[in-house]
C-alpha cells in the first residue's frame, strides 16, 4: 500500500483551519518539555565533526528520538515523553539530562549549564561545523540548509536568533480552538514574567542576545497582533492560518521531504502550485519564532486516506532560559494553569486585577506584553520591571497570580516552595553559574540510567 505523507497532499487555505476548528478532545491533558544545552570541549572549544559524531551516536543509542541536534549545530535538544502530571514530566527530563551529561563526560565534552554562549560569533556557529550528514539517519541535517538559506537571504537577525538560543520549551495539549485562544492570550501576557524569572544568563557577554534578536524580528519574534485582535477561538484560528499562509519561507520541502533553499524568501501562497502542499504549509508554520507557538499534530490514519484531521492541538511557551532546578517549578505551574476551566478563568481574572486586561481590553494587554518583552535585554533585575496599569513589578505577579493558583491545585511537583523563594528575590532566582565539568560521583553505566541499549 502506498503511504501518503504530508508533503504529498495539496492543500487549500481553509483546510488546516477546518481541521483545527473541528478538533475537540476529552483526552487527559498531556504536556512535554524540550530542553536545549550547548556542547563544548573541556577547554571551551567547539567539538570537531568527528568528536561530535561519536558523542551523538552514543547519545542516540541511549535516548533515541528523545535527543536531536538543534539548528545552532552545537545545541543538543533533549525532550520528554508526553506526560499527564508534573512529577512524571520533571523526573523524565531530569533522568535524560543526566544521561546527556554522562555521555558528554565519556567523550571529554561538557554541557554548558547557563544559557550564555561561549563567546563565539554568530557566523562561526552558523557555519555548522559539525557533519553535514547525520551519522545515525544519514540524512542532510536541516541546520546546514537553513543557515545557508538565511545567509543567502540576508536574514542575519534570524541566524543570530537561531544560533544564540539555548532554552526550554513547554508544550501542552488543549481540548479545542476556544481554549487554544484563551491559553495563548494568557501565556503571551505572562511571557515577560517567564523570561524574567527563569533568566539563566550569566551576563558574561553583557547582552541577552536571544532577546536582542527577538526585537529585530519584530512581530515575528514577539507576540503577533492577531492573538489579541481575534474575537474568539474561531476567529483566532482563521487569523492564525492566514498568518501562516503569508509567512515568508526560506526553505521548502522537496518531494522526498528534504529542505531545499528557495531563491528568495517566499510566502506559501506564492509557491508554485505543486509545492503548495500540507507539508509545506506546516513548514511555513515552523518559521514562526514567536514567544508562543501552535503545533497541530496530524492524524496519520486520516492522512493515509488523504484526509486532514488532528490528533492533538498543542500550544508551546518557548525559549525560556532556565537552569535544571527550575524544571519542577515550570512543570508544576503549567499543569496547574491548565488544570480546569475554573483555573483558566482565575488566571484571566488575576491578570485583569494586576492591570493586564486580557479580557476587557485585549489589544492594550498585547501592547503591554510586547513592550515589556522589548525591555528584557540588558537589565540585571528583570523582576523589578513594572508591568500593567497598576505599575506593579513583574515579581508581584508571582505572589498575586501564580501562588494562589498553585496553592489551589495542591502544590504539584513541589512547585510552590520554589516559586515562593523566587518571589522573595529581586533578581532571577533560578540562575546558575556555569561549571567547568559536571559532578560525577560514580562511573556511567547503562544500569544507572535504566535504559536499554
Amino acid at each position: 500500500m502506498t503511504t501518503i505523507k504530508a508533503f504529498d497532499i495539496p492543500v487549500s487555505a481553509p483546510q488546516l483551519a477546518e481541521a483545527m476548528l473541528d478538533h475537540s478532545s476529552t483526552k487527559p491533558r498531556l504536556a512535554g518539555i524540550e530542553m536545549e544545552r550547548f556542547l563544548l570541549t573541556l577547554d571551551g572549544e567547539l567539538p570537531t565533526p568527528e568528536q561530535h559524531d561519536a558523542f551523538y551516536i552514543d547519545l542516540k543509542r541511549l535516548l533515541g528520538e528523545s535527543a536531536s541536534v538543534e539548528t545552532g549545530s552545537h545545541a543538543i535538544e533533549i525532550k520528554t515523553e508526553p506526560e499527564s502530571d508534573p512529577v512524571s514530566l520533571s523526573a523524565d527530563l531530569a533522568r535524560k539530562i543526566e544521561v546527556l551529561k554522562h555521555v558528554a563526560f565519556r567523550h571529554d565534552l561538557i554541557i554548558q549549564q547557563s544559557s550564555d554562549l561561549p563567546g563565539y560569533m554568530t557566523r562561526q556557529l552558523a557555519a555548522n561545523v559539525i557533519s553535514r550528514i547525520d551519522p545515525v539517519t544519514h540524512a542532510v541535517r536541516r541546520a546546514y540548509e537553513l543557515c545557508r538559506a538565511y545567509e543567502r537571504s540576508g536574514l542575519n537577525h534570524v541566524s543570530a536568533y537561531s544560533c544564540t538560543t539555548t532554552s526550554l520549551q513547554f508544550t501542552h495539549s488543549v481540548p479545542d480552538a476556544d481554549q487554544l485562544h484563551r491559553f495563548y492570550r494568557i501565556h503571551a501576557a505572562m511571557m515577560p514574567l517567564y523570561y524574567a524569572i527563569f533568566e539563566n544568563r550569566t551576563r558574561v557577554n553583557g547582552v541577552h542576545t536571544a532577546m536582542a534578536a527577538r526585537r529585530e524580528l519584530g512581530s515575528q519574534g514577539l507576540i503577533p497582533s492577531y492573538v489579541f485582535e481575534a474575537a474568539d477561538g474561531h476567529d483566532f484560528v482563521r487569523k492564525y492560518v492566514d498568518n501562516v499562509l503569508n509567512r515568508r519561507m526560506v526553505t521548502a520541502l522537496s518531494p522526498d521531504g528534504q529542505d531545499f533553499t528557495l531563491e528568495r524568501p517566499t510566502r506559501f501562497t506564492d509557491l508554485p502550485e505543486d509545492q503548495r502542499t500540507l507539508g509545506n504549509l506546516l513548514q511555513a508554520a515552523s518559521f514562526a519564532w514567536n514567544v508562543c507557538k501552535i503545533r497541530p499534530v496530524l492524524d496519520e490514519q486520516a492522512l493515509a486516506q488523504g484526509d486532514i484531521a488532528l490528533t492533538h492541538l498543542l500550544l508551546e511557551a518557548r525559549d525560556m532560559d532556565v537552569s535544571e532546578k527550575a524544571i519542577p517549578a515550570i512543570a508544576g505551574w503549567f499543569f496547574a494553569l491548565t488544570e480546569s476551566e475554573e483555573t483558566l478563568t482565575a488566571a484571566e481574572e488575576f491578570l485583569e486585577y494586576l492591570g493586564i486586561p486580557v479580557r476587557s481590553a485585549p489589544l492594550q494587554a498585547g501592547d503591554m506584553a510586547n513592550t515589556a518583552l522589548r525591555r528584557i535585554e540588558n537589565r540585571q533585575e528583570y523582576l523589578n520591571l513594572p508591568y500593567g496599569d497598576m505599575g506593579l513589578a513583574l515579581r508581584d505577579m508571582v505572589g498575586q497570580l501564580i501562588l494562589p493558583i498553585l496553592n489551589d491545585s495542591g502544590d504539584p511537583a513541589n512547585a510552590a516552595p520554589l516559586w515562593k523563594e523566587a518571589a522573595a528575590s529581586a533578581a532571577p532566582y533560578f540562575r546558575v553559574q556555569p561549571q567547568a565539568l559536571p559532578a560525577l560521583s560514580t562511573p556511567f553505566t547503562a544500569q544507572d540510567i535504566r535504559l536499554s541499549a
